[in-house]
């Protein structure tokens, strides 16, 4: 059966179509993408309250080609809260970056959210959104200071090291004070910087240099979460009354007291040795004798000397 002329030509333009449909579906298939990638800045959270650290946060994008473009951050439900670029011509294979202040277009700060990115072409109608996130955080993370120990040192019995331990973000380097809680007003006597195992280590020194003098002391640590917030545990300047049982520490040196009054022949005498954890090698003789009564080793704490039946009257040391 023949085929009229106008069944032929229907039958040519559906074949020319279809090829065209399909050179075009593989020529968008092949065409590489406008925006390469969306780009935030690690850590992808920030606090814009005015402190300077962490005020503010890079986001943007990769572009392949030339293009006008319109930059925005959208907030959950897909609404503009702030436009960073408005329509405006920009280069191609580049890398385009934008700093968010955390405000909206009014200039206000926006709430504390999790927000996303848009780009928009208004010329073909194409609109990009991220699926990266920003972050805005400014509620000051939970820290407490948990133990300092030992709780007594010596800086006449070698190197002091006072460890410091807190709960919280952990901080590569966070800051831990040294506050001196009698003798005067509290006050700051150091400052020095821990480690990444969110505790650090007090040498037993102070601004100048040089050993703590005897006393109590607190500690304090300023720490900062991801965001930028900060910290300060415990709040406020600690003092002997409002310092956590464990969080401080006291200095004191090498102590020995006794009996001031007389002491019988054949008695014993009691004397306190302080600290008590340390150990110490003790001599007892006569004033003025050439060779001692007694020489041992003990440990901190009581020290009972018994005095010889037959000493002499006079002055005794220890």
């Amino acid at each position: 059966m023949e085929t009229s002329p106008v069944v032929r030509a229907i039958f040519l333009v559906l074949v020319v179509v279809t090829v065209a449909a399909f050179f075009v579906t593989q020529s968008l298939k092949t065409e590489e993408p406008l925006i390469l990638r969306f780009a935030v800045a690690q850590p992808e959270a920030f606090s814009p309250n005015g402190d300077r650290v962490g005020d503010s946060l890079a986001v943007g994008f990769d572009l392949s080609r030339p293009a006008e473009l319109t930059f925005s951050v959208i907030d959950s439900e897909g609404e503009e809260v702030r436009r960073l670029l408005d329509d405006r011509p920009l280069a191609g294979d580049t890398k385009h970056r934008f700093r968010w202040d955390g405000r909206d277009d009014e200039g206000a700060f926006v709430p504390d959210a999790t927000y996303r990115l848009r780009v928009v072409r208004r010329k073909e109608g194409r609109v990009v959104d991220s699926f990266k996130e920003v972050r805005v955080d400014t509620t000051a993370p939970k820290v407490a200071l948990d133990s300092a120990e030992p709780g007594v040192v010596d800086p006449g019995d070698g190197d002091v090291g006072v460890r410091v331990r807190y709960s919280g973000p952990q901080n590569a380097n966070p800051e831990f004070r040294v506050y001196r809680t009698e003798g005067g007003p509290v006050r700051i006597v150091r400052r020095f910087r821990g480690d990444g195992s969110r505790s650090g280590v007090w040498d037993g020194s102070v601004i100048s240099g040089e050993p703590a003098v005897d006393g109590n002391y607190a500690f304090q640590v300023r720490v900062r979460d991801a965001a930028g917030n900060e910290t300060l545990a415990p709040k406020g300047v600690p003092t002997a009354r409002s310092a956590a049982a464990g969080a401080g520490t006291t200095v004191r040196r090498l102590t020995l007291q006794g009996p001031l009054g007389v002491v019988d022949a054949g008695t014993v005498a009691r004397l306190d040795v302080g600290p008590s954890a340390r150990r110490y090698r003790f001599a007892f003789s006569r004033l003025g004798a050439r060779r001692d009564i007694r020489r041992d080793r003990r440990r901190g704490g009581a020290l009972r000397v018994r005095i010889p039946s037959d000493a002499r009257t006079g002055v005794y040391l220890v």
